[in-house]
């Protein structure tokens, strides 16, 4: 079993995860509120996977993440961080 990666994923995914479980991303409060009396004591093994896929199946299809206080789209959030490194901005991959 190998480690997982950025190279895993394709370049939808990518901006997903790195939003999603980003500083500001809304991972650990969705996991939370989810999961809040496993966080920190519970190994892999005790979770609920197929609880643990809808929380992330939700959160992808609400395109909704946490940025400077207030809720953003992914395509909001992909064009500040194309701007910021200096890339074209293409809908099809936010």
């Amino acid at each position: 079993m190998g480690k997982f990666t950025d190279e895993d994923l394709n370049e939808e995914d990518n901006v997903f995860a790195a939003q999603y479980y980003g500083d500001e991303g809304l991972y650990l409060n969705d996991f939370a509120e989810n999961f809040g009396n496993q966080m920190y004591v519970s190994s892999e093994s005790e979770f609920n996977y197929p609880k643990f896929s809808k929380m992330l199946d939700n959160r992808y299809k609400s395109e909704q993440l946490v940025l400077q206080g207030r809720l953003m789209t992914f395509d909001e959030r992909t064009k500040i961080i194309e701007k910021e490194e200096g890339r074209a901005y293409n809908p099809k991959l936010a």
